[in-house]
């Protein structure tokens, strides 16, 4: 998955292997044999491996070439929580993340790469309901997210959205079941309201009627007393 002309790109390939760290890759050697780009220009690959971090990440690549000729970091569907030891990879314009275990502070040390295409799907951090807007206002260059082009009025129209990054989508669910749970406890207040009132009118109405029933009473009374 290294979106890059396959003439001008070779990639380093460790997918597949099982392990939790680059550190335990350090003696391995990669699924295909590693030839030299012609354009220095690189594709890692660490997908599938249930990585937990990226320990060690920088020395294993160093073992082949420098870390600004990585321009494709390929990370999908691992086990990460943190993606540490990525600072120094300058140069990095396709990363993909998808299918991780990443929270929205693990992501700080890619916040300076020049991306162009990322993919974060499938993160407890695309639960947040602006996600897409947050990565947009953070990478300028941005072309892609989670395979999904970028139009210029959407680069636009994020630009003046304030983001609140503790807003999840999970949240807003249970906020709307509090809302329709609060109007359903509204709406049999004033049910039970409305029962209420129509049960004191019902003995109002009542009462009333045994009054008048008493009057006419004591009229006839009175009536057969003249008589």
């Amino acid at each position: 998955m290294c979106a890059w002309k396959a003439d001008v790109i070779s990639k380093l390939d460790y997918s597949n292997i099982q392990c939790t760290s680059p550190s335990q890759l350090l003696e391995e050697d990669p699924n295909i044999k590693y030839e030299k780009s012609p354009s220095d220009k690189y594709c890692v690959k660490l997908n599938d491996c249930d990585l937990i971090d990226t320990n060690k990440l920088s020395n294993l690549v160093l073992k082949f070439f420098k870390l600004e000729f990585v321009v494709v970091l390929d990370l999908r569907c691992n086990q990460l929580t943190q993606i540490n030891d990525l600072e120094s990879f300058t140069n990095i314009k396709i990363l993909y993340l998808h299918g991780n275990e990443l929270e929205i502070d693990a992501l700080k040390p890619i916040m300076k790469m020049p991306l162009t295409h990322l993919t974060v799907h499938g993160n407890p951090l695309s639960l947040i309901v602006d996600y897409r807007v947050y990565f947009i206002q953070q990478f300028p260059l941005l072309k892609q997210l989670d395979f999904n082009g970028i139009t210029k009025n959407e680069r636009n129209w994020s630009a003046g959205i304030k983001v609140n990054l503790n807003s999840k989508r999970e949240n807003v669910i249970l906020q709307k079941m509090k809302t329709v749970l609060q109007n359903q406890l509204y709406i049999q207040q004033v049910e039970e309201e409305a029962q209420r009132q129509k049960a004191e009118y019902e003995a109002k109405k009542l009462q009333n009627e045994k009054v008048e029933d008493g009057k006419k009473r004591e009229l006839q009374k009175s009536k057969l007393g003249v008589k």
